[in-house]
């Protein structure tokens, strides 16, 4: 009894331990890349976007994009303050974004740990042909430490003075449940911020 008692524990504790590597493992599908692409600036202010994700806790692995397009039909007149929007920014953000930027080759210098997507990846996560609402339920199931769902952000605005930037950013987590729009941030002590977040699109 005592023998079989210690087997029927092991094989509990290979189930558990199996299943925590096997989730574990998926994020070795993904990238970080190899490539050095960002500058100081730009990873501060990915990071500064990541934390300010209210579904983002410490010790999350961000779910990155590695492509991403700025929707530049959008309505940008409501960004009305010139102070937090300025004109010469928002016209260098859509500049630098008329084509698709491909990050998933970069390094990304930040604090927040971090993987990129492909679309390829993304669209083989589940056979939507059979459920259309698949892909998040095993995308979580996946990627257990990434609750704040998917990331995904433009090539970044930044003033000559290294001190105002503007990114469109878009977080995706759920079937339906996306937002996307313009943040505005500043350097101060060294460090970047968000003072707003516009959005402009949500689903």
């Amino acid at each position: 009894m005592l023998k079989f008692l210690f087997l029927l524990f092991g094989l509990i504790a290979f189930s558990c331990i199996s299943s925590t590597q096997n989730k574990s493992e998926h994020y070795n599908d993904l990238s970080k890349g190899t490539a050095v692409c960002f500058s100081a600036d730009e990873a501060g202010i990915v990071d500064a976007i990541i934390e300010s994700c209210p579904r983002h806790s410490a010790g999350d692995i961000t779910i990155i994009s590695d492509s991403m397009t700025l929707w530049s039909n959008l309505d940008f007149s409501q960004l009305t303050s010139k102070d937090t929007f300025p004109d010469s920014l928002l016209n260098m953000l859509i500049k630098i974004n008329e084509t698709n930027s491909y990050i998933g080759n970069c390094i990304l210098p930040i604090s927040n740990d971090y993987r990129f997507i492909n679309p390829v990846y993304k669209n083989n996560i589940c056979d939507q042909s059979t459920s259309s609402n698949c892909f998040w339920t095993e995308f979580y199931s996946r990627f257990p430490r990434s609750q704040d769902g998917i990331l995904s952000f433009s090539k970044i605005a930044i003033d000559s003075e290294s001190t105002k930037a503007l990114a469109w950013v878009m977080w995706s987590y759920g079937d339906k449940a996306a937002d996307g729009g313009i943040a505005s941030l500043v350097k101060e002590n060294g460090k970047w911020k968000i003072i707003s977040y516009t959005i402009m699109i949500v689903s």
